[in-house]
């Protein structure tokens, strides 16, 4: 427990520690026979000096009917697109680098692993999807975040941009994905001979 917050598997974890970022934390957990209390100090990022990751962990799977399935969905695509957010926010911040938060089909093709399972074959496709989602939405001319902005801004003006108009602003955005194809297929390349 995170206070008084049960969380039994790791995924309600994070959630619990996120409200209490930055503050301290009582936690509840169960050693052998014993349970125990322990104060922590939960960092702003909602971190806590640990990471999940244990050969001996057995991973359970949970069944969800049709009905279950779709707001469970819903809910990880919402936190996924939440968590591309705040990553997002973090680089800009300079919290993380960008060489190593930005991938392309050589990190890509890493994520998925050397022998083939399904379900992480469709948990990356999923998130490799929502990351594209996410990134289309952004009012980056060329995209069509952008050229919403582009329409949203002639409905304002009751008149649409000159052609003129839409060509310098279709460069800069040409100029913006290209300048990041080079940089994600440059974090790729220095990747392969740099570990």
């Amino acid at each position: 427990m995170v206070d008084s917050v049960p969380t039994i598997c790791y995924d309600e974890f994070q959630p619990a520690l996120k409200q209490k970022a930055g503050q301290q934390a009582i936690l509840t957990t169960v050693r052998g026979n014993d349970t125990i209390s322990l104060t922590v100090k939960v960092s702003k990022d909602s971190t806590i000096g640990f990471y999940p990751y244990d050969m001996t962990w057995q991973i359970d799977t949970t069944k969800y009917s049709l009905m279950q399935a779709i707001p469970a969905g819903a809910n990880e695509a919402y936190q996924t697109i939440y968590n591309q957010i705040a990553g997002w926010g973090k680089i800009f911040n300079g919290d993380i680098a960008v060489s190593k938060a930005v991938q392309g089909p050589i990190g890509i093709a890493k994520f998925y692993g050397p022998t083939w399972d399904w379900l992480n074959f469709w948990l990356m496709t999923a998130l490799i999807s929502l990351g594209l989602a996410f990134m289309n939405i952004l009012p980056i001319p060329a995209l069509d975040g952008g050229h919403v902005v582009l329409l949203l801004l002639e409905m304002i003006t009751g008149k649409p941009l000159t052609t003129k108009a839409m060509e310098r602003i279709q460069t800069v955005g040409m100029v913006i994905l290209l300048s990041l194809m080079v940089l994600i297929f440059g974090n790729d390349i220095i990747g392969l001979f740099i570990k």
